[in-house]
Order: structure tokens, then C-alpha cells, then sequence
């Protein structure tokens, strides 16, 4: 049931993703033909091709954790033996942990600074905070993904170690 719904969420997140992908495509599309054939420039595409972009980006960040795709943590730690390859696999865990709190925290403020003071978009006047929104849940969906791919991974190596004796 556990591993259904983490799949389910992650597909989910890969299919957001998706569609946003496609929505950019066509409207980076669509305005440069405008540009170039009418000399028309249409500024709302670009908030909603940022703002699209940032939840893209997002999203894959979270979902990337699932799989261990971050190189860049476990480079380290994968070189490292016994006792030091622990400790460094602890320190890894509660530095990407504080990160990600830091993350959902400010983002939080920060949303709920864009509700007080109201602040919106230059072109198409939507309120910010939904954009800023991003930031945080993020920082959630990434927290998720971190530990469910390093537990998937600790009970790969179990299962390893358990086929080697």
C-alpha cells in the first residue's frame, strides 16, 4: 500500500511535470512565431513560462532524490568504508535535512509575506504567494524523496549483502 501510493505521487509529479513541460513548449512556440511573422510580443508568456518553469524545476528536483540521482551527495560517501562511511552518510542525512527545513520554513514566510503585503504579478496580476508556493512544497516533496531513496537504496545493499553470504 505504502510503496502504491509514493508511486502513484511520484507519477503524479512526473505527470505535472509533463504537461508543464508541454505548456511552455507551445507557448515559447506560439509567441516567437507571433514575433517573427506579426512583430507581436505577448509579455504574459514569459510570467507563465517562468512561473512554469519553477514548478518544473521543482519537481524534478524532488523526484530525482527517488532514484539517488543527486551525484553530487553521494560522491563522497560511496568512496568512504565502515565506520566513516556512516558517520558521513549521517552527516549528509541531517545536513540535507536542515537544508530542506531552511527551504520550507522561509518559504513559508515568504509566501505568507506575499499574502500580507499583496503582492502580484507585473503582467498578469496574479497574486505571487501561488508562484512563491513552490519553494516550500518542494522542499516537502523533497524531503520525502531524499529518505525514500535512501531507504530504498539501505535495503538494496541489505538484500546485497544478504545474497553474498
Amino acid at each position: 500500500m505504502k510503496k502504491k501510493l509514493m508511486d502513484f505521487l511520484s507519477d503524479i509529479e512526473c505527470d505535472i511535470a509533463s504537461v508543464f513541460i508541454f505548456i511552455m513548449m507551445i507557448i515559447v512556440f506560439v509567441n516567437a512565431m507571433a514575433r517573427y511573422i506579426a512583430g507581436l510580443d505577448a509579455a504574459w508568456s514569459y510570467e507563465i513560462v517562468t512561473s512554469s518553469f519553477v514548478l518544473v524545476s521543482m519537481f524534478a528536483a524532488a523526484n530525482v532524490f527517488k532514484d539517488d540521482g543527486h551525484i553530487g551527495f553521494e560522491y563522497i560517501v560511496e568512496r568512504a568504508h565502515g565506520k566513516l562511511r556512516l558517520v558521513l552518510e549521517w552527516i549528509r542525512n541531517i545536513l540535507c535535512t536542515i537544508f530542506f527545513a531552511i527551504m520550507i520554513i522561509y518559504g513559508f514566510d515568504m509566501v505568507a509575506s506575499k499574502i500580507q503585503i499583496g503582492l502580484r504579478s507585473a503582467v498578469l496580476l496574479m497574486p505571487s504567494w501561488i508562484i512563491g508556493l513552490m519553494i516550500p512544497l518542494s522542499g516537502i516533496l523533497c524531503v520525502i524523496r531524499y529518505y525514500q531513496g535512501y531507504f530504498k537504496k539501505k535495503k538494496a545493499e541489505k538484500e546485497k549483502e544478504s545474497e553474498a553470504k
